[in-house]
């Protein structure tokens, strides 16, 4: 067998173990990116829908993962992991809703600028207020799960109660 012979065998199979690594992949996403599919969720609260609410998706397998979303007027979100739409990363997650408000802080201007009051004693921390349930705010205390599929539809309610 020729030398020239042998270097096109060998590139032969290069070429055919990188064509096969590439099919092999195709159903991964790229840059290191997790497969996602898109995720729409509808959030209600004693019947009615939440608005302004930030709805989290953690993925439970594999490396963890987060997709977030602010529900509309109408409790709904569309979820995003790495860029807008793209949904939530495969798989089961544990879902948390958090809708709270802060009270109490007071705007800091610039020391630079005239509207600047210097602090006197100290100022009370600021508060929160749960606009639902605080359950659902944390990962560990939310009884929320969703599975999200290839297949879909990917689309969840959840019904916040007490």
């Amino acid at each position: 067998m020729s030398f020239s012979r042998v270097i096109v065998i060998r590139y032969g199979l290069i070429a055919s173990l990188v064509a096969a690594a590439a099919l092999a992949g195709c159903n991964r996403a790229t840059n290191g990116r997790r497969p996602t599919k898109p995720v729409t969720v509808s959030v209600t609260y004693k019947g009615a829908p939440v608005a302004d609410a930030t709805v989290t998706f953690i993925s439970e397998e594999g490396e963890p993962s987060a997709a977030y979303g602010t529900t509309d007027a109408s409790g709904t979100a569309k979820l995003k992991t790495y860029e807008e739409g793209d949904g939530a990363v495969l798989g089961k997650q544990k879902v948390t809703i958090n809708k709270e408000q802060i009270t109490g802080t007071q705007p800091v201007a610039s020391q630079e600028s005239p509207d600047y009051v210097p602090p006197v004693g100290s100022t009370p921390p600021p508060q929160v207020k749960h606009l639902i349930p605080a359950k659902y705010s944390a990962p560990d205390t939310s009884p929320l799960t969703a599975e999200v599929t290839s297949s879909g539809p990917n689309d969840f309610r959840f019904e916040l109660t007490d």
